[in-house]
């Protein structure tokens, strides 16, 4: 089974690889796409590996985490965001919502509360690409009956 793949886009070194390490990428079906430490290499980033989640502070150089989220809503790239901050800031969290991130964590973070956040968002991106996959399925088989009923039609006309 393909692995899930995280970025993680935090300006503090120190934190991005706390984050990193808090993370239990095995049991999760989980891969490390990349770490940034600014907004606009995450954006770079997500760019060209297209990772599913992305993992974000919102204080950052370059490019905001929120600006960030809406640069990649912009391009339509289907990732799913979590916002990890220092800031408690009710605004924040209530734009961060709007733009349909997936959980706004607090720092300091939470080994299980970030794996438990993590879990079900792997979840749910599983149960889409089912439904995608078993839409895409129905469309190829209606396609192919109609093909066939095509066929059956213009072998009784002749």
């Amino acid at each position: 089974m393909k692995k899930f793949q995280l970025l993680i886009a935090e300006d503090e070194i120190a934190i991005n690889n706390l984050i990193k390490n808090l993370i239990d990428f095995e049991s999760l079906n989980l891969e490390l796409a990349g770490q940034a430490y600014d907004g606009q290499t995450a954006y770079e980033m997500i760019l060209s590996r297209r990772p599913n989640i992305i993992i974000t502070d919102i204080a950052m150089p370059g490019m905001t985490g929120l600006e960030l989220i809406q640069r990649v809503h912009e391009e339509n790239i289907p990732a799913h965001f979590i916002i990890i901050s220092g800031l408690s800031c009710f605004n924040h969290a209530l734009t961060a919502i709007k733009m349909g991130v997936e959980d706004y964590l607090l720092k300091p973070i939470n080994k299980g509360e970030l794996n438990d956040v993590l879990e079900k968002l792997i979840l749910k991106i599983a149960s889409q690409l089912k439904i995608d996959y078993q839409i895409q399925k129905m469309n190829l088989d209606s396609h192919a009956q109609a093909h066939k009923l095509r066929r059956s039609f213009i072998m009784n006309i002749l």
